[in-house]
This record gives C-alpha cells, structure tokens and sequence, in this order.
C-alpha cells in the first residue's frame, strides 16, 4: 500500500505544490492586509483558490485520468500488486487530500474571517466522501473508460451542494438574514450529519471493496 500511496503522492506533486502556493498567498494576503490595502486584488485571489481547491479534493481523479490514457490502467491492474492495496492507497490518498484541501480552505477564511463558510466545508467533505466511496469502487469498469462520466459523477453533487447550500449559507450570514429554525438546522446542523453519513459509507465502502477483491481478485 505504501507504494501504490507513494505513487500517488508522486503522480500529483504538481497539485501539491499548488496547494502550497496557495496557502502561502492565502497566508501574505490575511496578514498583509492590514498593512497595505489589497482589497482590489481580492476577487482574484477567490478565484484561485476556487482553482486549487477543485484541483485538491479531486486530485484521484486527475491521477486516474492519467493512468487511463492508452489504457495503463488495465498495466497496473495486471501487476504482481496486491488489488487491495491499490484500494486502500486510493481511499487513504483522498483523505489525505481532504484534509489538504481543509488546510488551504483554513488559510483563505482568515483573510476575511469568514469562519461561518467551514459548515459549507463540511458539507462538501461529506458529499466528497459518499461521491468518492462510489468512484473509487467502480474506476475500473468498463463504462467508467468514458473521462466525462467520472467527472459528472463526482462533480454534479459537489457543484449542488455548493450553489444550494455554500453560496446561500455565505449570503445569509454575511446579510444577517433570519429564516427561521428550519434554515438554521439546514445552514448549521445537516452539514455534519452529511459529513457523518459519508464516513461511514466511505469506510463501508472501503470494507465492501476490500472483501470483493479477495474473493474475485478485481476491484
């Protein structure tokens, strides 16, 4: 598994060295801003770390797009490597990634304290883990060869969750709009039972993999 993981990590250094980049400007424009006015410059800043962050909390698919070009992938699957462990890299690879994301996320928010958008954070984590707990057990399938359909699997929820609760949660707190209990539940309280759902389907998943493999040798 330290191997397949390592592979990874290698595979996606260039997401990495993102990521990095990021939280240092993150870090300059958070503790810089109280010396020089840098307010103009803040819409790109969003942007980028918009850009980084798509790019981090899904970097397996990147590292599986790559593997599928002229059909490596089928190469690596037929290696003398243990298939579970090439599973298991997968699902510890992109919990080290959510918590990477997590890290570059953390440095954006202090810029503009804007500590309300980590229940939005949560609530992507957690469809991430569901969505991703799906990728991860049917990537080699034969479908699955189409690039188009792994990213509208992963991205579709992601994208629905961040119009219809990230985006409405930033503007009801920055607005200081009142809608009631109901709100309040969806706003503050759902995020973490999404986030409690998706672990637990994500380790089920891994389970359900792990044990698929040892009695059929494929994942």
């Amino acid at each position: 598994m330290k191997k397949q993981l390592y592979l990874n990590l290698m595979y996606s250094k260039w997401i990495w060295v993102m990521g990095a980049i990021m939280i240092s400007i993150n870090l300059l424009t958070a503790f810089g801003q109280s010396i020089i006015n840098l307010q103009p410059l803040m819409p790109f800043v969003n942007l980028l770390n918009i850009i980084v962050m798509v790019y981090t909390i899904s970097s397996i698919l990147n590292i599986d797009m790559r593997l599928s070009k002229n059909n490596s992938h089928r190469f690596l699957f037929s290696l003398p490597t243990r298939k579970k462990d090439i599973l298991k890299a997968g699902f510890v690879y992109h919990a080290f990634m959510l918590v990477f994301t997590a890290a570059v996320f953390s440095t954006f928010v202090i810029i503009g304290h804007d500590y309300h958008l980590y229940y939005g954070l949560v609530m992507i984590t957690g469809v991430s883990l569901i969505m991703m707990s799906i990728y991860l057990l049917i990537f080699t399938s034969v479908w699955m060869d189409i690039p188009y359909i792994r990213y509208i699997i992963y991205y579709v929820p992601l994208f629905i969750v961040y119009m219809f609760h990230f985006m409405p949660l930033d503007n009801t707190v920055t607005q200081n709009i009142d809608l009631g209990i109901g709100w309040d539940i969806y706003r503050f309280i759902f995020p973490f039972i999404v986030l409690g759902i998706g672990t637990i389907v994500y380790a089920a998943s891994y389970l359900y993999g792990r044990k698929k493999i040892v009695k059929s040798d494929i994942v």
